[in-house]
């Protein structure tokens, strides 16, 4: 499906796949590759897109990209989102994506989960600059969560709706530093997301939300094929859909409207 922003996204992760899927791609323009940590994984009985979902377990589990320019946003406007599903988990501070050394070195930027209080946070230049908001996520529910600098104002979202906006005047640095998702950084033993994750999403250049917004919808082709289904009495079955060539009968692919054109 289209999107007019397609060249200024550096990281797209849809987090699709099979159950207990370990392989995870990046499907920015760039096709970073992406390390797995720990027992990350897709799964099929949790998801908002896709049939699947990453699966962070709280402890030890997190995707990782290597540095790169693309991630030094400076001055500039940005947007970092994603899909999330959290859990209770023993960490306090729950990464969803960031890129920090410790914690208050080499700390370019990081989007977090706060778990005592189930709030998010944004954070950044070594700590010294700090969003947070009264917003309440809850737990074991799918909820959109978004992050956008635009111009000298930052401003987080939750299911679309603003939670909260600030003035913001530094520069965000650059430093040589490992991007995670799922970790707050490698400097924190306590830092590990526990959920599920889909559509995690960075956007540089360009503050996609500036006001409320309807969520996104899945931002990649990586969708199950539709079923049609029918009920026997006893239980859902699959329902072949055909159709009439004119000869003979053959197999006719289910399809539904995005918004915008006909998936198979």
């Amino acid at each position: 499906m289209s999107d007019i922003h397609t060249a200024n996204v550096v990281l797209l992760v849809p987090m699709s796949g099979p159950a207990g899927g370990t392989t995870f791609q990046d499907h920015s323009p760039v096709g970073r590759v992406i390390t797995r940590y720990g027992e990350t994984k897709t799964v099929t009985d949790q998801y908002r897109h896709y049939g699947a979902s990453g699966y962070f377990d709280g402890s030890g589990d997190y995707l990782q990209v290597a540095d790169s320019p693309d991630f030094f946003f400076g001055a500039g406007d940005f947007t970092l989102e994603a899909w999330i599903r959290p859990q209770v988990g023993t960490g306090v501070i729950q990464g969803i994506v960031c890129q920090r050394a410790s914690s208050g070195t080499n700390h370019a930027f990081s989007f977090w989960v706060h778990a005592t209080d189930t709030n998010l946070a944004f954070e950044c230049l070594n700590n010294s600059y700090l969003f947070y908001n009264g917003g309440k996520l809850t737990y074991n529910v799918w909820q959109h969560v978004a992050v956008c600098r635009a111009g000298s104002t930052i401003r987080m979202f939750l299911d679309g709706v603003m939670i909260g906006e600030q003035a913001i005047a530094v520069t965000l640095p650059d430093f040589a530093q490992v991007v995670q998702i799922g970790r707050a950084s490698a400097g924190l033993s306590n830092g590990y997301f526990k959920g599920h994750m889909n559509d995690v999403r960075v956007t540089k250049g360009v503050a996609r939300y500036t006001r409320n917004f309807i969520p996104p919808r899945p931002l990649t082709g990586d969708l199950p094929p539709a079923v049609l289904k029918a009920h026997t009495g006893a239980a859902w079955r699959a329902c072949p859909l055909k159709r009439w060539n004119g000869a003979a009968w053959v197999a006719q692919p289910l399809r539904w409207f995005d918004g915008s054109q006909w998936q198979a």
